[in-house]
C-alpha cells in the first residue's frame, strides 16, 4: 500500500529499483526535480521546493495519479536515472523516463510554477491513456 502523504507533503521517490517499479505501475507520466547547489537556479529551486508540498490539487495529484522522483545535489545515481540531471524540473514519460516537458523553476514566483505545474498535469489526465 503506498502511503498517504496529501496532508503532509509529496512522497518523493529517490532513484532505485523501487522507484522504477512504481512508475512503472502507475503507468503515468513523473514529475522530476533535480536539486542543485552550483546553479544561478538554485534559489528559485530552493523556493519551488518549498512551494510545492504547501499546494494541496499537486499533493492530490501525485498521490493518486503521478509519481514525483527527486535526485539530489552531487547523489550518485544508477545510469538508468544520470540523463536526467540535464534537467531541473520536468514531467517526463514513465516509458523511458524522457522528458515530454521541462519547466523553468524561475519562470514566475514559486505559487505560478507550482500552478503551472498543477495546470499541465491535470491536462495531462484528460488525455494520457
Amino acid at each position: 500500500m503506498t502511503p498517504d502523504y496529501r496532508d503532509r507533503g509529496i512522497l518523493w521517490l529517490r532513484c532505485d529499483d523501487d522507484a522504477l517499479d512504481a512508475i512503472a505501475s502507475k503507468g503515468q507520466p513523473v514529475l522530476l526535480f533535480v536539486g542543485s547547489t552550483e546553479s544561478a537556479a538554485t534559489p528559485a529551486l530552493r523556493a519551488l521546493l518549498k512551494a510545492m508540498p504547501q499546494n494541496e490539487r499537486l499533493r492530490d495529484l501525485l498521490y493518486r495519479h503521478y509519481s514525483a522522483l527527486f535526485i539530489e545535489a552531487g547523489a550518485d545515481v544508477p545510469d538508468e536515472f544520470e540523463h536526467l540531471r540535464d534537467y531541473q524540473v520536468a514531467i517526463l514519460s514513465p516509458i523511458g523516463l524522457t522528458p515530454l516537458l521541462t519547466i523553468d523553476p524561475a519562470r514566475g514566483t514559486a505559487d505560478e510554477v507550482v500552478e503551472y505545474m498543477v495546470d499541465v498535469l491535470e491536462h495531462l489526465r484528460g488525455i494520457w491513456p
